[in-house]
């Protein structure tokens, strides 16, 4: 009974200790009282917003300590931004030092306010900021306050045309370039005679670490309409329809030979094929160009102005082709307009029991190559080929939509639904898709059911973008079953789309500029795999298969090419043969002269957006 009385006491004083013990805690409790602080604070204005061209502006940086402590070693950093020089600086306390940019104040007692004017010319068009930073030997309570930026803005008003385009050429890459780092913050357009020259500039300045040299060797000004009309709706206007190489020919002379043909083109239609040798141009023999003693061509040699004259600046021409079986062919050609067939040859071959498919694919054009692609691919289905073979070593790249829909019918069925690429772009476009919530990665979206055993690729160094694309966004899925055959590709793993310049897309009145192709993204593929500046080389462990020569004397499918004959022998054995040298002596025609035309490069049409 007493136990039961005094529990129920006991509970009654547990609200009471609560208190009691909770009052006390309070009673101790102690505020820290507040000691002094230091807060820097900056500030820059401009004499004029709007200045002239090569006239000057006055910056009047303020730095104040509005905190109740003093503060030591107080530094406001102003270096001069891009497009602006010195002139002179003033300050009022400390010293500016004009190679660091850095105003050295010293001790700066709080309430105290002190002033550097700074006088400077005006080098370039277009936005300037100058911005200042204040920091010193000490903890600043607010960092809100530290920085300070003003902008100029300098009028166009006084450029030529081409010096207008010269900055829209700038303007435009600062807001779509993949390496926006390596730009200028201010641009003088009036240094440089052409847009073209401006470009030049610009490409040069992100320098690649393991070669010192400039990684952008792509980027491109274009007339307008020029390359988009082709790539878009597959056509060409202006040329006879066949291009070249130069090599040694069974007599030992340096000769040009036919690469390829359209089949609608002037050329074409003539009968002009693969393998056909150039025996004479307009009636004169003089078609034997020199070589150095570095198998390069001599530009000033008589064999060599006949052929770029004939080829490429004349309206009309006359050919003489030797055909391999010693024949000739005279063709009286004009240039012309003409639809280009992407799929310049295919076939399905036996080797042994095994179906091969070969095909030649020479362009990544729109829609019309989409249905090439899907027709050839259904034929090979319906043959029951096991074992593809792609030559692509004329493929320049194209429509990265095009490369896209031949990877899904090449895909196996596993594949559908994964990650095809993905992009990679500056983070102002990065952040503009995302805010857009457009994806930047696409996935294979297979319609048909052909899977190859093996996929084999001849390449070379001609082989460009899409085509090198197709490659690296296959290679995850194909892993020990896709082989390269051939040279080194040209090694352009970025790609861009048309801006205008000069120009706007909606304009109704007659356009004049250009069409400016600038880097703007960069794949990879599923394992994140990307990066081939150096192109892909056949044989190495990134890239299995073999090193073989382009056998420019023989016809398209012609068993003795050397690319061709070796797919065909590690179809049949598993094994590709030994290299041995080659049968035909090549020359080299790059970096003197170049005899390729084919466009290199990937264009993603679906993406084209200015940002202002």
């Amino acid at each position: 009974m007493k136990r039961s009385l005094f529990k129920f006491r006991f509970d009654l004083l547990l609200p009471f200790l609560f208190f009691f013990l909770l009052f006390s805690c309070k009673k101790d409790e102690v505020t820290p009282p507040t000691g002094p602080e230091t807060d820097l604070k900056v500030s820059c204005v401009v004499d004029n917003s709007s200045p002239a061209i090569d006239g000057s502006v006055v910056y009047t940086i303020t730095a104040q300590n509005i905190g109740s402590r003093d503060a030591q070693g107080v530094v406001v950093a102003d270096t001069l931004s891009s497009g602006l020089t010195l002139v002179s600086s003033t300050p009022d306390k400390g010293s500016y030092d004009s190679q660091s940019g850095k105003w050295l104040i010293g001790d700066l007692a709080k309430n105290a306010t002190v002033v550097l004017t700074i006088k400077a010319k005006v080098e370039a068009f277009g936005t300037i900021d100058n911005s200042v930073i204040i920091s010193g030997k000490v903890t600043d309570k607010n960092a809100d306050n530290d920085k300070s930026t003003v902008s100029i803005a300098v009028s166009l008003t006084s450029l030529t045309k081409e010096q207008h385009w010269s900055y829209d050429v700038f303007s435009n890459m600062k807001d779509i370039y993949l390496w926006t780092d390596a730009l200028p913050s201010a641009f003088d357009p009036r240094k440089y005679n052409t847009p073209d020259d401006a470009l030049t500039y610009l490409t040069g300045l992100k320098i690649n670490s393991e070669t010192g040299r400039a990684i952008d060797h792509y980027s491109f000004l274009d007339k307008i309409g020029n390359l988009s009309g082709e790539i878009g709706q597959g056509t060409a206007s202006g040329d006879y329809g066949f291009m070249v190489t130069a090599g040694y020919n069974s007599s030992n002379q340096v000769s040009f030979f036919v690469t390829y043909v359209y089949k609608d083109s002037p050329a074409g239609l003539a009968g002009v094929a693969r393998s056909y040798e150039i025996i004479k141009i307009n009636g004169s023999d003089a078609v034997h160009p020199d070589a150095d003693s570095q198998g390069y061509l001599v530009p000033t040699s008589a064999g060599y102005t006949n052929m770029v004259n004939s080829l490429f600046y004349s309206n009309t021409a006359s050919f003489t082709f030797k055909k391999p079986d010693g024949t000739t062919l005279d063709a009286s050609l004009a240039v012309g307009s003409y639809a280009i067939n992407s799929v310049l040859y295919d076939a399905v071959m036996s080797v042994g029991a095994k179906k091969v498919g070969y095909m030649v694919f020479n362009q990544f054009l729109g829609a019309s190559s989409q249905t090439e692609l899907s027709n050839t691919i259904a034929k090979f289905e319906t043959n029951g080929v096991q074992y593809l073979i792609v030559d692509l070593r004329y493929n320049g790249g194209g429509s990265v939509e095009t490369c896209e829909k031949f990877c899904s019918l090449l895909a196996p069925a596993s594949a559908n639904g994964k990650v095809m690429y993905s992009y990679k772009m500056n983070q102002g476009l990065t952040q503009y898709y995302t805010s857009q919530r457009t994806s930047l990665t696409t996935n294979f979206a297979k319609t048909n059911s052909f899977q190859p055993t093996e996929i084999y690729f001849i390449v070379s160094g001609g082989t460009a973008s899409a085509a090198e694309l197709l490659i690296n966004n296959l290679r995850p899925y194909y892993s020990g079953n896709l082989f390269l055959i051939g040279q080194t590709t040209y090694g352009k793993p970025c790609g861009f789309w048309a801006t205008p310049i000069g120009y706007s897309d909606k304009q109704t009145t007659p356009k004049e500029g250009y069409d400016l192709y600038a880097v703007s993204f960069e794949t990879v593929n599923a394992n994140k795999e990307g990066g081939y500046y150096a192109g892909m080389t056949p044989g190495t462990v990134k890239y299995p298969g073999v090193k073989a020569y382009d056998s420019y004397n023989r016809s398209w499918g012609d068993v003795n090419d050397a690319s061709l004959a070796q797919a065909l022998n590690h179809i049949s054995s598993g094994a590709f043969k030994v290299s041995s040298s080659s049968k035909v002596k090549a020359i080299n025609t790059t970096p003197i002269s170049n005899f390729d035309r084919s466009f290199k490069g990937m264009i993603d049409f679906r993406k084209h957006i200015i940002l202002k």
